[in-house]
C-alpha cells in the first residue's frame, strides 16, 4: 500500500511540473516591447510570419525549432511550441498582440515556458522572437 501512494504522489507532482498553453498569459513571465505607426494587421502578419510563416533569414532558426499550434487572430493570441531535443522537453511560446485592433501602438507580449518546468536547460524564446519581430515589422 505504501508503494501504491508513493507513486502516486509521484505522478501528481510530474503533472503539475508540466506546462500547458493554458499556462500562457498575457502579464505572465515574459518580455513585451511597443509597436506604433503600424497598423494591427501588420502587426500580427509580421508576428505570425516570424514564428511559422513565411520563411526569411531572420526567422528561420525559430521557425525551425517552433511550429504554430493555434492562433486567434481575433484575440490576438499565437501559440507555438518546440519538440523535445537533447537538452530540453520542448518549450511553449504564447504571443500577445493588444488591442488586438487598429490602434496608434500596439504592445506585443511575449512568453516562453519550458514543457517541464524543472528543466534548466531548455530555450527561452522570448528574446529572440521579440528581435525578430521587430526585424520582420522594420522590412515592412
Amino acid at each position: 500500500m505504501p508503494l501504491r501512494l508513493l507513486a502516486l504522489v509521484t505522478a501528481c507532482l510530474m503533472l503539475q511540473a508540466c506546462a500547458t498553453s493554458a499556462d500562457l498569459k498575457r502579464g505572465g513571465t515574459g518580455q513585451s516591447f511597443v509597436v506604433q505607426g503600424k497598423s494591427y494587421d501588420q502587426v500580427w502578419d509580421a508576428s505570425l510570419r516570424t514564428l511559422g510563416g513565411v520563411s526569411d533569414d531572420r526567422s528561420l532558426d525559430i521557425q525551425r525549432n517552433l511550429r504554430v499550434t493555434s492562433s486567434d487572430k481575433a484575440a490576438g493570441r499565437i501559440e507555438a511550441t518546440s519538440d523535445i531535443s537533447f537538452w530540453s522537453y520542448g518549450e511553449i511560446v504564447g504571443v500577445f498582440i493588444t488591442p488586438p485592433r487598429n490602434a496608434p501602438e500596439h504592445e506585443i507580449y511575449v512568453e516562453s515556458l519550458s514543457k517541464v518546468k524543472t528543466n534548466v536547460t531548455s530555450n527561452n524564446w522570448e528574446d529572440e522572437v521579440i528581435t525578430a519581430i521587430k526585424a520582420e515589422l522594420q522590412t515592412r
